[in-house]
């Protein structure tokens, strides 16, 4: 198959040129391979860099005051914002707010406090995916200490109005937690709503796996408690030794992607030249204007080859749900209202910086050619 036909951006980007040459200049730096925990002269070079690129990745981010937590991925960043904040503050309330879309981070991290005695409601969404303020206001308890969502939803699509949710949440003194795993390169960055954290993901941006971060507000300081134990790293919040490549790769991932207004014409003549003359008969999932432009959306007329589909899949890498819950029907799709077999139909496709219009072309003559025979 040919390797320039991917449409799975949400699922994971490829590394941007850029990004493998830092990465490789750390790595083959003679003064950079040094653990930087340790005391002598060489690992307080590659720790001062460190600390230098969290300060970058701070600048680019948010525009409030805050610390930088450096994690594996959006998945720890997300388990450690809610465990970690819903365990240090669960003296005000066990209350916990999220939504019925969520990632699975998000949603398992929910069932372990679940276990732990907490009480959580999973809010609807609209059939566009996005939350309506009066369901949330009116969900909202005494008791209530912190609402979780996703900044984009990573199957749909569709961007929260963050700004009103978090006068709502400052309101009430709730916490909020946003799963940004999606943001960086698709919307705003820095956030210019408050929130108390933030999670972060370096693969889903140009960068490498096995990096994220976690953004803790300090206006004013928020606490949490730490999910990983082992060595003092960190503010004593997440043991374990950083690896300087990926953090600086995920920073330069950030800095080529962070203004996604950037490449907005870019993705704006694609998702034009997608929908001129795509079949009628096709309907769109999600909110159409609240949504990033990278994002489509789609479920095929009734009577699709199903079989015919999968191949489609296969030779475009397109997906029609996280690819988290491969194999298994989408619960996010559910909360949309789609049927069983509407979801069988339904495809999720991502473009990326280096998408092109002939293969946005390629891609409609293919789905309208499957759905002439339906």
């Amino acid at each position: 198959m040919n390797k320039t036909l991917y449409f799975d951006h949400m699922a994971s980007s490829p590394l941007h040129p850029d990004v493998i040459d830092v990465m490789h200049h750390y790595l083959s730096s003679p003064e950079y391979y040094s653990n930087p925990h340790a005391n002598h002269t060489m690992a307080q070079t590659a720790n001062a860099k460190i600390n230098e690129l969290t300060y970058t990745m701070l600048d680019l981010i948010s525009k409030q005051p805050g610390q930088l937590i450096w994690t594996s991925g959006a998945t720890e960043s997300i388990n450690m914002a809610i465990l970690g904040a819903c365990r240090q503050y669960q003296h005000a309330g066990k209350h916990v707010l999220s939504l019925a879309t969520e990632h699975s981070a998000t949603l398992e991290s929910l069932k372990t406090l679940e276990k732990e005695g907490f009480n959580v409601t999973l809010l609807p969404v609209k059939k566009n995916g996005l939350l309506d303020l009066n369901t949330l206001k009116n969900a909202i308890q005494t008791d209530s200490i912190m609402l979780s969502l996703s900044h984009v939803n990573n199957e749909i699509g569709v961007i929260q109005d963050i700004q009103s949710i978090s006068s709502l949440c400052k309101q009430h003194g709730i916490l909020l937690h946003l799963d940004c795993a999606q943001s960086i390169g698709k919307t705003d960055i820095p956030l210019c709503a408050e929130v108390d954290f933030a999670s972060f993901s370096s693969h889903k941006c140009q960068g490498p796996k096995g990096i994220g971060a976690l953004f803790i507000s300090s206006n004013p300081k928020k606490k949490i408690q730490k999910i990983i134990h082992g060595g003092a790293q960190q503010q004593n919040l997440r043991a374990g030794t950083m690896a300087l490549f990926l953090i600086a790769g995920f920073v330069k991932a950030c800095q080529i992607n962070h203004n996604h207004l950037d490449n907005q014409s870019h993705y704006q003549n694609l998702l034009r030249c997608f929908s001129t003359g795509l079949d009628s008969r096709i309907s769109w999932n999600g909110c159409r204007t609240n949504r990033v432009l990278q994002n489509i959306h789609l479920t095929l007329p009734e009577n699709v080859d199903t079989r015919a589909l999968e191949v489609l899949k296969n030779n475009y890498s397109l997906s029609s749900q996280s690819s988290c819950h491969s194999g298994r029907s989408s619960h996010v799709l559910n909360a949309i209202g789609l049927t069983p077999d509407q979801q069988q139909r339904s495809i999720r496709i991502a473009m990326g910086s280096d998408t092109t219009q002939s293969q946005v072309l390629a891609l409609q003559t293919s789905i309208n050619s499957l759905c002439q025979f339906s």
